[in-house]
C-alpha cells in the first residue's frame, strides 16, 4: 500500500517515487557485526517518448573507511590492555606516527584506572569510541 508519492518533475521525464514503508526496507546483520539496509521502491520513471523503468533497488552500508576506523580501535584496545599506565603516552606517540599517513588520530586519555581510547578521522571527522 502505497501512503503517498514522491514527484519529480523533469523536463523530458515523470518521475514518480513512493515513500519509503517498513515493508519495502530490509535491515540485515552482517556476520562482521556491520548492517546493510537493502530495499525496493516501486517507481516509475517514464520519458515523454514513451520508454519506461519501473522500481528502484536500494542498498546502503558502512563505508569502508568508517570499518578501517573500527578495526583499528579494536587493535588499540587489544594493545592498550597489554600495556602498563606509564606505558600509554609513548603508545599513544607510536600509533599517532603508524596511522598519521592514512590521517588517523588516536587519543588515549587515563580516566579513573580506565584509558579511554578516540580513534579520529583526521580528513572526514567520523570517530569511533570504544568503552567497557
Amino acid at each position: 500500500m502505497l501512503l503517498k508519492m514522491f514527484r519529480i518533475p523533469y523536463p523530458n521525464l515523470e518521475v514518480n517515487v513512493p515513500l519509503a514503508t517498513e515493508n519495502s526496507i530490509r535491515f540485515e546483520w552482517q556476520a562482521d557485526g556491520s548492517i546493510v539496509v537493502r530495499g525496493y521502491l516501486d517507481s516509475k520513471i517514464e520519458h515523454v517518448k514513451g520508454s519506461t523503468a519501473y522500481g528502484i533497488f536500494l542498498r546502503a552500508s558502512p563505508y569502508p573507511r568508517f570499518q578501517r576506523i573500527k578495526y583499528i580501535a579494536e587493535q588499540t584496545s587489544k594493545k592498550v590492555e597489554r600495556a602498563s599506565f606509564d606505558q600509554i603516552p609513548l603508545l599513544e606517540e607510536k600509533l599517532n606516527e603508524n596511522y598519521e599517513c592514512e590521517g588517523i588520530e588516536i587519543i588515549l586519555e587515563n580516566e579513573n584506572s580506565h584509558v579511554s581510547i578516540k580513534v579520529m578521522d583526521v580528513f572526514g571527522g567520523k570517530s569511533v569510541v570504544l568503552g567497557e
